[in-house]
């Protein structure tokens, strides 16, 4: 046990042998030219001065070589080390030791923080694998912000404890599939990313409080309805992603009572169809003339009084569904519009529709079942293209 200087360079070693760790007095251990593939926590040597690992099969060094406080000399090239990174490596042993610390500290803080070292210009540009295996006990939280990360890998599922997860100010353009298993994840933070995409897995995040995506190109949820919280948040942008890829945004049950800023600057013209529902206010409804060109809009299942003028200005929609309303008037310009081919109105409180209108020809289908009407104009009957009348 008095031993101070060991050797077992040039031989086939896979492992350490379990002997060697009864020599606590180590100051010199030289383990290089081996096929050793996983080091044992070192932190018994506390007296251990000099450690080679040159030429083996390393693919992480243990954190705990990072409690060696009077180790002088830490050789480890020629290994297919994944961690520490080689932008770690190349800021010389005093930042590798820094980074294995940080990650053997979490069995007292619970926390892992690996931020840029912007004094050194050091950016990781991934997470190292041989995080997702420290004591899951321990990884409650994980700040890996301002770096250039551009993927999270699927192996942040093993961290099932994880609470608190900070990736902001990197490079990332979408969300890995596997962030859905976090159940136990309550704040998550992306801001100033180029992210465009979000898994419908984030759904099942029974306990995100915090969704913080402000500055990347997916969209900011309005405080208002169930955006203003987290959960709510996730669902708005989900919402955003469908719609940019189909063409029909979906909104309904947001409890919306304006039309958000990610809607009236929608790119190009990609936009035909608006949906709502539940919470329509009047000053939404009106907000959709800034909405262009819109060919299909679904206000059913709402509280409307009226038809709004300013819809009016729609002139390139073909279908208005308005089912389910309390609508008791309908003005001569919404029968009118030159491009509708359905209209639903069935299921509201209307007791008459304009007399002395010319109904548009264009009309295929319209609905006014469920309504309180006397009479129909005869009007209706010149509309040529008219095929369904309910």
């Amino acid at each position: 046990t008095d031993l101070l200087e060991l050797s077992l360079q040039n031989n086939k070693l896979r492992e350490i042998p379990p002997s060697i760790l009864r020599f606590l007095d180590l100051e010199i251990l030289n383990l290089s030219h081996n096929d050793i593939q996983k080091l044992p926590r070192m932190a018994k040597f506390e007296g251990l001065a000099e450690l080679y690992l040159n030429h083996n099969s390393l693919t992480y060094l243990p954190p705990s070589i990072g409690l060696l406080t009077d180790l002088e000399s830490l050789s480890f090239q020629h290994n297919p080390l994944l961690d520490p990174p080689s932008q770690i490596i190349d800021q010389g042993n005093a930042c590798v030791m820094a980074h294995l610390l940080k990650q053997e500290a979490i069995r007292y803080t619970n926390k892992l923080e690996m931020r840029s070292l912007e004094s050194r210009s050091t950016y990781l540009d991934v997470i190292p694998e041989p995080w997702f295996d420290l004591p899951v006990q321990h990884m409650l939280s994980l700040d890996v912000s301002r770096n250039w990360i551009t993927s999270i890998p699927d192996s942040i599922s093993k961290i099932t404890e994880l609470r608190y997860f900070d990736v902001s100010n990197n490079r990332l353009a979408v969300l890995p599939q596997a962030l859905g298993h976090l159940s136990k994840l309550s704040e998550f933070i992306a801001h100033h990313n180029n992210l465009v995409l979000i898994p419908d897995e984030m759904r099942s995040l029974q306990s995100l409080e915090l969704f913080d995506i402000e500055h990347t190109l997916l969209g900011c949820p309005p405080d208002q309805g169930k955006a203003r919280n987290a959960r709510g948040q996730v669902e708005y942008i989900l919402a955003l992603i469908q719609g940019r890829m189909v063409g029909s945004l979906d909104l309904q049950g947001m409890e919306l009572t304006e039309i958000p800023a990610d809607v009236l600057i929608w790119p190009g013209d990609s936009l035909q169809s608006l949906e709502f529902s539940a919470a329509l206010s009047q000053s939404l409804v009106e907000g959709t003339a800034k909405i262009s060109p819109l060919t299909e809009l679904r206000f059913n299942d709402n509280k409307l009084l009226h038809v709004p003028p300013a819809i009016h200005a729609l002139t390139d929609l073909s279908s208005i569904h308005l089912h389910q309303n309390c609508i008791v008037t309908v003005c001569a310009e919404l029968v009118s519009l030159k491009n509708l081919t359905f209209l639903d109105l069935s299921e509201n409180q209307i007791r008459s529709l304009p007399l002395d209108v010319k109904f548009s020809n264009s009309i295929k289908i319209m609905k006014l079942s469920g309504n309180r009407l006397a009479e129909i104009p005869q009007s209706i009957g010149d509309v040529g293209m008219l095929q369904v009348l309910l």
